[in-house]
């Protein structure tokens, strides 16, 4: 999903995560127009690592999520506005964000200042990267630092994670649009990475309905934690 420097969606879609009942409040300030049904891959297929919890652990921190999405309120610098963003996210009801990084470069910088203020107000914190769809040279900017680099992105929210508790979860934008990139083996050898330093940290994709195949289902059901799956209303 694209969005502009000032966080607006440059489609018809609305920003919200939920699970079950969708959330009745309207987020003020937050320009939301898709809402995003978060589905739990809860007792999935596959073999797990010997020291890695069941999936459902993981899920737990995903359970009851009211959440909102991107959209993070800015100072005239650039830099979020983390209490103004707090205090919003309070009035709202949510007890979850997904905190884009995108479009500053000092998104990643701001997601550290984030995390323990929303720590404190018992708000939990997924990180969303975007794919080589959303990057130079199609768009003008890279998630940074690690940019392309979804290992890396997978390491680095993991060792994150440990420090701030409340990171339970991260993300990529429009997974489904580029599959040839994340392939069962690669998505495999990114979460082995991030789960052999926190196991309990989920990763739940940003997932289209054409792409949601028998064939999707068979290759990364017993990888995902769960999708977010956009649709229109």
């Amino acid at each position: 999903m694209r969005h502009d420097t000032k966080g607006r969606s440059k489609t018809d879609y609305c920003h919200s995560l939920f699970f079950g009942k969708a959330p009745s409040f309207h987020v003020k300030n937050f320009y939301a127009t898709t809402s995003l049904l978060l589905i739990f891959f809860i007792g999935s297929a596959g073999v797990q690592n010997a020291a890695e919890p069941p999936p459902n652990e993981r899920v737990q921190a995903l359970t009851n999520t009211r959440a909102t999405y991107c959209s993070a309120p800015r100072k005239p610098d650039g830099r979020v506005d983390t209490e103004r963003l707090v205090s919003e996210l309070i009035e709202a009801g949510a007890n979850t964000y997904s905190f884009c990084i995108h479009n500053y470069a000092t998104d990643w910088d701001d997601l550290h200042l984030i995390l323990p203020r929303a720590r404190q107000c018992g708000i939990r914190i997924w990180g969303s990267i975007v794919p080589p769809s959303e990057s130079p040279p199609r768009l003008k900017a890279y998630a940074e630092p690690f940019r392309l680099d979804y290992k890396r992105w997978a390491v680095e929210f993991a060792r994150l994670s440990l420090r701030e508790t409340n990171l339970v979860a991260w993300s990529i934008d429009d997974f489904t649009h580029k599959l040839k990139t994340y392939t069962p083996e690669y998505v495999k050898d990114m979460l082995d990475a991030a789960r052999e330093i926190n196991p309990r940290l989920a990763f739940v994709p940003c997932c289209y309905f054409p792409a949601i195949t028998k064939r999707f289902a068979t290759n990364y059901c017993s990888l995902l934690d769960g999708i977010l799956f956009p649709y229109r209303h």
